[in-house]
């Protein structure tokens, strides 16, 4: 029972560690540089809007500010679940407002939401309801959008959690095993 609770505390603790550090390469590497490189589509496909989209790109900036220091004070796996949820439902935010003010249904804005979607369903290692909840979420800005274009996306993002989870059990041995050989009798 000892073993299965240190192991269980293990996991816990590198899950934990590992939902800390994929949020903070995301936010500064992936999030905030593309909101940025993408003004310049604004400026090709809605140069109207081109400044209006510049502020609701800049709102990236509290928000990931906001979110490393959250993330940094996390000490369990479910506040890190809590942080890593509140982040990547804000996120898409931003571009669904742009999509609602170009009022155009075949606007290309779409793919900048389903960047969003692919990104949150497959960079942060959900557990299984998390990542219904965070598909059923993400999918709902997406509500006004093709379901047959979303549909690919969204498929795309199962099958990456099916593999993680799959692997994720075979990681799980490995640690048992490593707990068991090195155990003091």
């Amino acid at each position: 029972m000892e073993r299965n609770d240190a192991l269980e505390r293990l996991r816990q603790e590198q899950k934990l560690g590992e939902i800390k550090s994929i949020l903070a390469v995301i936010t500064s590497s992936m999030v905030l540089p593309l909101y940025f490189l993408f003004w310049l589509c604004d400026i090709i496909y809605a140069p109207e809007l081109k400044w209006e989209f510049l502020a609701l790109r800049a709102t990236i900036i509290p928000l990931a500010l906001v979110i490393n220091y959250l993330i940094l004070r996390a000490n369990t796996l479910s506040a890190a679940y809590k942080v890593g949820f509140a982040y990547t439902s804000l996120i898409g935010l931003p571009i669904s407002i742009m999509v609602l003010l170009l009022e155009n249904p075949a606007t290309p804005y779409y793919a900048g939401l389903n960047l969003v979607a692919i990104g949150t369903l497959t960079f942060i290692p959900w557990t299984r309801n998390l990542f219904i909840l965070r598909d059923i979420h993400i999918h709902a800005l997406l509500l006004h959008c093709f379901m047959v274009f979303t549909g690919g996306c969204r498929l795309s993002g199962h099958c990456c959690e099916f593999v993680f989870h799959s692997q994720y059990r075979g990681n799980q041995w490995s640690s048992a095993h490593v707990l068991r050989a090195h155990a003091v009798p």
